[in-house]
């Protein structure tokens, strides 16, 4: 059941309660009493609602940072491991990005 038709309930049964348990006043008395519990516990309820919202937005804000961070930390170790390669065999590293710039080229030039 969700939030909204927790709280439409809520109201309904809020205002019943008051109309039966009111004493004797005149109708326009109960139904405003009856009014203003109603809006009570409807803005208890957005209220509920809303920091329900917050916590889950957070929640998933914390797992997309997670993710970026390792994201970030794998971007990096492979930036360092293929630095290091370059480094070790620079004549090997020329030859395969020459052999790759010939394929690129042969592909796009069609």
């Amino acid at each position: 059941m969700s939030t909204a038709t927790k709280a439409g309930s809520t109201v309904k049964k809020t205002i019943r309660r008051t109309v039966r348990k009111a004493p004797p006043k005149s109708e326009i008395e109960s139904g405003r009493d009856a009014v203003a519990e109603a809006y009570a516990n409807l803005r208890s309820a957005r209220d509920h609602f809303k920091t329900a919202t917050f916590a889950a937005g957070g929640e998933i804000k914390h797992e997309a940072d997670e993710k970026i961070d390792q994201g970030v930390d794998k971007a990096r170790e492979i930036y360092t491991t293929t630095e290091n390669y370059v480094k070790a065999q620079p004549l090997t590293s020329a030859g395969i990005a020459f052999a790759t710039g010939v394929i690129i080229s042969r592909i796009l030039g069609r």
